[in-house]
Formats: C-alpha cells, structure tokens, sequence
C-alpha cells in the first residue's frame, strides 16, 4: 500500500514542481530508503517512470513521470490486486 501512497503523493503535487527524496521524506512518516523502495517498486509495476535531467552538462533534478492506466500482471494476466480500485 506503500507504493499507492506515494504515487498519490507525488500525483498531488504541481506538474514541474521540484521534489525530492528528501522532500517526500518530510512529508512521510517513510525513510529514505524506503521511499527509494518505493519508488522502485512503481517503477517496476509500470506506474512510474524516472530520468535525470541534464542543464548544461551537468546532471539535475530528476524527473517523475506517472502512469495512471492499469496493468496487467505479466505472469497471471489479472489485475493487479492492491490498485485495481483506484484505475
């Protein structure tokens, strides 16, 4: 359930805004490294996609890109238990 909290956090926030681990780590009772597993773990399922922006040669905020649609487990085909009420 740790994964849809998150998701829904970063969700709330404005488009282009910057966040951070840190930042989520503020507004959770979550450490880093479980934020990080997290994050992880969305990606994973497909409902997140993470990459490092470059400004001049030198690497910057890194950016969250949520995916809203449901997935399907590739080995059983079904919906995935925990998020198939919030598609």
């Amino acid at each position: 359930m740790k994964e849809l909290g998150l998701w829904l956090y970063i969700a709330s926030n404005p488009k282009g805004c910057n966040l951070t681990i840190e930042d989520i780590c503020k507004h959770t009772a979550d450490g880093k490294a479980s934020i990080k597993s997290a994050l992880k773990s969305l990606e994973e399922l497909g409902l997140l996609s993470r990459r490092q922006v470059n400004k001049n040669g030198r690497f910057g905020a890194m950016e969250y890109i949520l995916k809203s649609e449901i997935w399907k487990r590739k080995e059983t085909g079904k919906v995935s238990g925990y998020l198939k009420n919030y598609g």
